[in-house]
């Protein structure tokens, strides 16, 4: 099948698939960038240092002439050094800019996954599309247009030096030097056209490269449930989460003052202690099923149940598991508090058993809409 046949695959990579393919060493880098880059690195490092270079080049030569012959080890060896630091210069301009320029055209990578054997590699079937994929296509198009854009570089630059040149047919002895400045001039015009289709090319390399690693619906969702986790797992995850949650609740109403119900259906846990809390504040709240153990441990530990619906159901809806009660419910509180106290007192002492506050009315949030409030009259 054709590299580009695959309809399928219409959505972007994800980041992680880009990660992975950059680990796996699948990415395309220009071929160009780094061919025009040392090039015309070259013909620039021989137009800066070329008389340096051309002179260190004599000296060795005459040096090597005049002791031909009659030279030792030594004098051997020091020509050599000398040779050396010549080539030195393009060695190191060359490697430098190939590694500038393979950064450029796609950064810093080091993968032995490439080297690992695929099979697919050899497929027939595979193979055969790959030769006319898109890719392929392209590349068969930037061989002819390199033809036509690096020729017409070299022969404008040929045309801005065409009377030099012509100049040189009438010398008698032309020098290197001499003609070594035209020359350059029409190679560095080429080598500049070269570069501009290598920087064009990495954005096409680029772009072929987020084409191939393209999704279809289904890696998607593979990719979804890998990152995020399958969701029937993060179901059962936050159950655990919520049921490890209730059974804090419950461990803290052995430290509540009081537990205010509906009777059965709200369980509201509120601690206070004199002298240690500033505000009461809820410990552990459950409606229905989740009410139970509140009223169970509060049982179990002996702290006081005050049955208040209108108060329960507020605290539940209003004040969340750690946090203090707004103002609003603080008389209202206070009342049912008070009365836990002289409970206390009256198991204690004895005496006239005092009677259950009775909490009615609206406990609603300041500024809380009146729902009778706007309705028609009559």
């Amino acid at each position: 099948m054709a590299e580009d046949s695959d309809a399928e695959k219409k959505h972007d990579p994800t980041r992680e698939r880009l990660k992975r393919a950059r680990e796996q060493g699948q990415i395309r880098r220009s071929n160009d960038l780094p061919k025009a880059a040392m090039t015309l690195g070259l013909v620039l490092v021989v137009f800066v240092s070329g008389g340096v270079m051309s002179g260190m080049a004599s000296d060795w030569l005459a040096a090597s002439l005049a002791a031909a012959g009659a030279m030792d080890p030594g004098q051997a060896y020091g020509l050599d050094m000398e040779f050396a630091a010549v080539l030195s210069i393009f060695l190191l301009a060359t490697g430098a800019l190939a590694f500038i320029a393979g950064l450029g055209s796609g950064g810093w990578m080091m993968s032995f996954m490439l080297l690992m054997p695929k099979l697919e590699r050899v497929d027939p079937a595979k193979s055969w599309g790959q030769i006319f994929s898109v890719s392929n296509l392209i590349e068969v198009g930037k061989s002819a247009l390199k033809i036509l854009v690096i020729g017409s570089a070299g022969w404008i630059a040929y045309a801005g030096q065409k009377q030099d040149l012509l100049a040189l047919a009438g010398r008698q002895y032309v020098s290197l030097a001499t003609l070594g400045g035209p020359a350059l001039h029409v190679i560095l015009g080429a080598a500049g056209g070269a570069l501009v289709l290598a920087v064009a090319d990495v954005g096409v390399q680029a772009w072929l490269n987020r084409r191939s690693l393209k999704m279809t619906d289904k890696e998607v969702r593979d990719e979804t449930k890998q990152s995020e986790g399958d969701p029937h797992v993060r179901a059962r995850r936050r159950a655990l989460m919520r049921r490890a949650a209730r059974a804090r609740q419950i461990q803290q109403v052995k430290t509540a003052t009081m537990v205010v119900t509906n009777p059965t259906h709200f369980a509201v846990a509120v601690r206070y202690r004199r002298g240690k809390d500033g505000v009461p504040s809820v410990v552990a709240k459950g409606v229905d099923l989740t009410a139970a153990p509140i009223l169970e441990q509060a049982r179990i530990h002996g702290v006081p149940l005050v049955e208040a619906p209108v108060l329960a159901r507020a605290l539940h809806a209003q004040v969340q598991v750690g946090r203090p009660i707004p103002h609003h419910l603080y008389r209202a509180v206070a009342e049912v508090l008070a009365y836990v106290w002289r409970l206390d007192a009256w198991r204690a002492q004895g005496g006239e058993k005092p009677e259950r506050p009775r909490v009615e009315g609206a406990l609603d949030p300041p500024g809380a809409a009146d729902p009778e409030a706007g309705a028609p009259a009559g």
